[in-house]
């Protein structure tokens, strides 16, 4: 994968939601920096409208992540005069209504002015009752939406902003839009595994579908030694990959595959999967 966040996620993935609110509150704090315009108005939101005024109108903003006191640790912290905002930020793990409500009693205790807790989570919460509910909730797809619709010119933020939604992507915490292409698209992918799949057979390989996968499509071969086909965020590059590493590439764009006939595109990637168990055996 070419993504830098995707590529470090897979050496802390015990530490799943810290590299996720790392990765997010170093993305606010570089958009505010180089685009403080855009960056306010994401935060506004992010906040809520009665807080969010107090940083929109505010001289600077201030992101810090993971500062103990007390006992609580709110993963990131926005303070802006006298406007605070808490984010408590999860991914997979449930919520804790205790915590949220020692985070609401620690606000009470050291704003001054307009305060938030903030829950930025993947999955919708219900409403409690008890003190434990956030004054303001986000899901991760609504975060994604607003930063694909900031107007960003810098070009190190533009990067940041790619690189960082299609780590969500990546992770299914971001949602796009489905079209009539999605059937032929399924259509096109399952033709494309079946030629590899014809492939591998005739090299003699015995591929075994993947199981399981939920970001590649494609089969296995070698006993599970190495595996061919596509990742859905880059359907157009098959590929041949044994540790994640890439053994070998075919961009069906750049080399023509779609102009090609049926009976071609069969020749091409019957040639390509070849390679595989080949340079598995030179190894």
């Amino acid at each position: 994968m070419k993504n830098l966040l995707v590529n470090l996620h897979k050496w802390v993935s015990r530490q799943d939601e810290n590299y996720v609110t790392e990765a997010f509150a170093h993305l606010v704090a570089t958009l505010l920096s180089r685009e403080p315009q855009p960056a306010l108005g994401f935060i506004g939101w992010l906040v809520g409208a009665e807080v969010g005024q107090g940083f929109v109108q505010a001289a600077g903003v201030e992101v810090v992540t993971q500062m103990q006191d007390e006992g609580n640790q709110p993963d990131i912290r926005m303070y802006a005069g006298s406007a605070v905002a808490y984010v408590e930020v999860k991914v997979e793990s449930g919520v804790d209504r205790d915590q949220l409500r020692r985070y609401k009693e620690e606000l009470d205790r050291v704003a001054q002015g307009p305060r938030a807790l903030v829950l930025l989570t993947r999955h919708a919460v219900t409403e409690d009752s008890s003190g434990g509910h956030p004054n303001v909730c986000r899901r991760w797809h609504e975060v994604a939406e607003r930063l694909e619709q900031l107007d960003v010119s810098d070009a190190v933020a533009a990067y940041l902003v790619g690189q960082f939604l299609e780590f969500l992507r990546e992770r299914g915490m971001a949602v796009e839009h489905v079209d009539v292409e999605l059937a032929a698209g399924m259509r096109a992918a399952t033709n494309l595994m079946k030629m590899a799949e014809a492939g591998l057979l005739a090299c003699g390989a015995r591929p075994q579908p993947l199981r399981g996968a939920t970001n590649h499509l494609g089969y296995y071969f070698n006993k599970k030694e190495a595996w061919a086909g596509i990742y859905w965020s880059e359907p157009t590059i098959l590929l041949i990959e044994q540790d994640s590493r890439r053994l070998h590439i075919l961009d069906l764009e750049q080399t023509g595959f779609f102009d090609l006939s049926r009976e071609d595109q069969y020749r091409a990637v019957e040639e390509f999967v070849r390679v595989g168990p080949e340079r598995l055996r030179q190894q």
